[in-house]
């Protein structure tokens, strides 16, 4: 009987599992995400920090919006908030009016457990219509080692 692809197997299986925890950043770390991240599944230690830099048009009325409700696993947290694209430099003209601007959340893994973070991009006073766009996550939150 071969026993060599059973010990491949069991290689592979210890190996992934380690690669992934080496993608997590450490509790007191900042994992920075965007909305291409969408769909991933985060393991995170209990203190690690989510940051998002997403796009956003506010001329438009729109923003994004949480539309979940993950408990005591995770807990927004302060961050910088809206950047301008392009910055606005001293001395040189502002960006044009609705010109676009990165809009910065942050979350905290704060305690151990699963949650499904959902933020959903649309006009803030139409809750009911579907969300221009959306991004989603399923996130593990583990005791800090």
């Amino acid at each position: 009987m071969n026993t060599v692809a059973p010990c491949l197997l069991l290689a592979a299986l210890l190996v992934l599992p380690a690669a992934r925890a080496a993608d997590a950043p450490a509790a007191g770390e900042v994992l920075v995400l965007t909305q291409s991240d969408s769909g991933r599944r985060l393991a995170l230690p209990v203190g690690a920090i989510v940051r998002f830099e997403l796009e956003s048009n506010p001329s438009t009325g729109a923003d994004w919006q949480r539309r979940d409700d993950f408990g005591a696993v995770l807990r927004s947290v302060p961050c910088e908030g809206i950047r301008r694209r392009p910055l606005v430099v001293a001395g040189e003209p502002a960006p044009p009016v609705g010109a676009s601007v990165d809009v910065v959340y942050c979350f905290q893994a704060a305690a151990p457990g699963k949650a499904y973070l959902y933020l959903a991009y649309g006009r803030v006073w139409d809750a009911d219509a579907p969300a221009w766009q959306s991004l989603s996550l399923e996130v593990d939150v583990a005791p800090a080692p």
